[in-house]
């Protein structure tokens, strides 16, 4: 895994499964990159697909993600060489966190999982400020569905409708506008 000026990551980062569907846990593998840039993983795939898309993300010199890239699981004993990979800094979205209420969260987290899913790569967090504003980054032009937007605040948890996040280009920014989170009894 490298920048787009060739110089290698090291460190650690993750291979995960672009959109699986609602009722399957998708494919997700940690990754520890040596002095080259270079892994080696074993692929364990939890819903029995053996060709999908994949995404490689970094938290590494900023977040940083590769394009989509399709891969077929390997047969036992086979190895799967994805060559070559040039990794990019995230889309960025930006937007308000308001309860319905109407007020703005100050000074909180907020966190959005896609809906039936767990595990890395279907989880994006963000900070929101004294004005409620967030920024968060993700795998760029890549739209990820049915995402609710969980909020806690002094002990009480507050959630968003189904929405869809649609992260930009590279290095682009898009204002996703105001999210309602409603408390959750």
């Amino acid at each position: 895994l490298v920048d787009t000026a060739g110089t290698p990551f090291t460190g650690y980062g993750q291979i995960s499964q672009v959109n699986p569907s609602e009722d399957e846990m998708g494919f997700n593998e940690w990754l520890s990159l040596d002095s080259n840039g270079e892994f080696r993983t074993n692929a364990h795939n939890y819903n029995n697909s053996t060709s999908f898309n994949v995404i490689f993300s970094l938290n590494t010199r900023g977040v940083n993600y590769s394009a989509h890239i399709p891969f077929t699981v390997p047969q036992p004993g086979n190895i799967w060489d994805f060559g070559t990979v040039i990794m990019r800094p995230g889309g960025t979205i930006t937007g308000k966190a308001r309860k319905s209420d109407g007020t703005y969260f100050a000074n909180i987290w907020i966190s959005f999982m896609k809906e039936g899913q767990q595990g890395e790569g279907s989880h994006f967090s963000a900070e929101v400020d004294a004005e409620g504003n967030f920024t968060m980054q993700g795998p760029p032009s890549t739209n990820i569905s049915n995402v609710r937007g969980s909020a806690y605040e002094e002990g009480l948890v507050f959630q968003s409708e189904l929405l869809t996040l649609r992260f930009p280009a590279s290095g682009t920014s898009r204002n996703m506008g105001t999210i309602t989170f409603t408390q959750v009894e």
